[in-house]
C-alpha cells in the first residue's frame, strides 16, 4: 500500500463521510461512522486526484476497536470496472 493511503476520503451513498485505509485489489478496507452486516451492500464515491471512482461493495464484516469512533468495514469489491480498478491501484497500491 501506498503511504498516503488515508489521505484520501470518501463518502458513502448515504451522505457520510469516510477514510480509505487500504485496497489489496480484492479486499477494500475504509473507516465509516456506520457499520454494515455481513453481505450487506455498500455504495461508496472516492475522488482520487483527477479521477472520481464509484464503488459498489458486498461487505465482509465492520468492527470497532475499543475507544474508536469510527467502524473498520471490510467488502469485496462487485461490478469493478477494469478503468476504475485501474485508478484505484495507481492511487492505492504501492508497486
Amino acid at each position: 500500500m501506498s503511504g498516503d493511503v488515508s489521505a484520501h476520503g470518501l463518502t458513502l451513498a448515504t451522505g457520510e463521510a469516510g477514510e480509505v485505509v487500504a485496497w489489496d485489489g480484492t479486499v477494500f478496507a475504509f473507516r465509516s461512522p456506520r457499520a454494515f452486516a455481513p453481505g450487506a451492500p455498500v455504495r461508496l464515491a472516492l475522488v482520487l486526484g483527477e479521477n472520481a471512482v464509484d464503488l459498489e461493495l458486498k461487505a465482509i464484516g465492520s468492527r470497532r476497536g475499543e475507544g474508536e469512533p469510527l467502524f473498520l468495514v471490510r467488502g469485496r469489491a462487485m461490478n469493478l470496472r477494469r478503468e476504475a480498478r485501474a485508478v484505484l491501484d495507481a492511487a492505492l497500491r504501492s508497486g
